[in-house]
């Protein structure tokens, strides 16, 4: 009924302007059949009118597909990580992201896990994508964040956000995920002696040692000079110390000082004098 009226108002403006026209075009020595295509036009400008409030509809599809899997084995042939299942998503010519399920069968806590995403093209060339997943990469950390190992059994969901833009003409032909190494809570694990993830994973911890030392150095267990350790966090200085020419040692510590900052903007000055406290006793 709605839909009817509507109509009914539409076609009565036209028929008005549709007249309008007819007179103005008689008066002028046209005919009306010259001042029909005036008329056409008005239906026209309001189809426009309607289709420009249509949203526009993206050719660009996410997909979802299952990637290929392979669990982490240890020497003696135990298996040590399964992997429940993996995909990715992709939009157009780019990998959206991924997302692994692990189930720990090792019988201890894990506490850091190297994933690699293989991808290959039907040109024959490949890429790797590598991901870390640190539960520790600083005590401090660990404790004011209650963050905890992968246990015994457990199953555990690990998102990346990958963001990987193909080449023009690539095209993808599979895409494998395998466990590279884990770490245990003793700091054993497997798969760990020869990793140059795993390495990478141990400069950026020290990058976050290295920063809460030189942090605590700065507020000398004083609190008048809060002041000053609150000016340090602000600004991007680092510590001057050549471990952090290392570019994963820099993350490590740019990570301990966003922690630091992330305290004091959500809990103020008293939250962060009494953290910076906690560490320095600990310390004794």
């Amino acid at each position: 009924m709605r839909k009817t009226s509507l109509l009914l108002v539409v076609l009565t403006f036209v028929f008005i302007a549709a007249s309008t026209l007819l007179l103005r075009n008689g008066q002028a020595g046209q005919t009306p059949q010259d001042a029909l295509p005036h008329a056409e036009n008005i239906f026209a400008l309001l189809s426009s009118s309607r289709d420009n409030h249509r949203p526009e509809q993206t050719s660009r599809a996410t997909e979802t597909h299952s990637a290929l899997k392979q669990d982490l084995v240890s020497k003696t042939g135990e298996k040590i990580v399964e992997v429940i299942e993996a995909s990715y998503q992709t939009t157009g010519n780019n990998i959206d992201r991924s997302s692994v399920r692990l189930m720990n069968l090792s019988n201890r806590n894990i506490t850091a896990i190297g994933i690699i995403w293989t991808v290959k093209f039907t040109d024959m060339n490949q890429c790797l994508l590598r991901q870390i997943v640190d539960h520790r990469l600083h005590q401090d950390i660990v404790e004011a964040k209650g963050i905890r190992p992968f246990a015994p059994y457990e199953e555990r969901v690990i998102p990346r956000l990958t963001n990987h833009s193909l080449d023009d003409g690539q095209k993808i032909e599979s895409v494998a995920v395998e466990i590279s190494f884990v770490e245990f809570e003793d700091s054993s694990g497997v798969g760990i002696e020869k990793s140059e993830t795993y390495k990478e994973l141990l400069s950026k911890r020290r990058g976050a040692e290295l920063y809460k030392q030189w942090i605590e150095s700065g507020y000398g267990d004083d609190p008048r000079n809060l002041a000053k350790v609150i000016r340090t966090l602000s600004s991007d200085e680092l510590p001057i110390n050549k471990e952090l020419e290392n570019g994963w040692a820099e993350i490590g510590a740019s990570a301990y000082r966003q922690w630091m900052r992330n305290i004091h903007s959500s809990k103020g000055e008293t939250a962060l004098r009494e953290q910076i406290h906690r560490q320095a006793q600990r310390r004794k």
